[in-house]
């Protein structure tokens, strides 16, 4: 995923994720990957994520649901 630095650093600091191996290289310092959730409550912090992804790529405001 891609988020804004700041969310990469507090998906990073929650160990919910990492930065790509080429990141900073190759592709942006932003792109990450997202540990795949293996609980409920997993799923909905995946989707907090990925909705904030979502946000950061199209410049646009989303709200939880």
């Amino acid at each position: 995923m891609s988020l804004a630095p700041t969310d990469c650093k507090e998906v990073i600091e929650k160990k919910w994720g990492e930065r790509m191996t080429l990141s900073g290289t190759l592709v942006p310092h932003e792109y990450l990957i997202v540990y795949t959730p293996r609980t409920e409550q997993e799923v909905d912090v995946v989707g907090t994520i990925l909705e904030a992804s979502i946000g950061f790529m199209t410049g646009a405001e989303v709200t939880g649901s």
